[in-house]
């Protein structure tokens, strides 16, 4: 395989799991565009109603201190 970053070689052994894992990225990554641009609008509209993080960004910085 290949793109404008690169290329892989990928043993057909392991094919079907890595074109699993590669649809199950692509799928996260279109959903988080979606979120973004959505966010986008809204702040624009003057309801930015929540944060843009993900959550497992919160999840893993909930025991930290944010300091101003």
């Amino acid at each position: 395989m290949g793109d404008e970053d690169g290329v892989v070689v990928v043993s057909k052994e392991i094919i079907e799991e890595v074109f699993a894992k590669a649809e199950k990225k692509l799928a996260y990554e279109q959903n988080s565009l979606s979120e973004i641009a959505e966010y986008i609008r809204k702040r624009k509209e003057g309801n930015p109603e929540r944060t843009i993080e993900p959550s497992w960004f919160k999840n893993k910085t909930v025991n930290f201190e944010i300091v101003k």
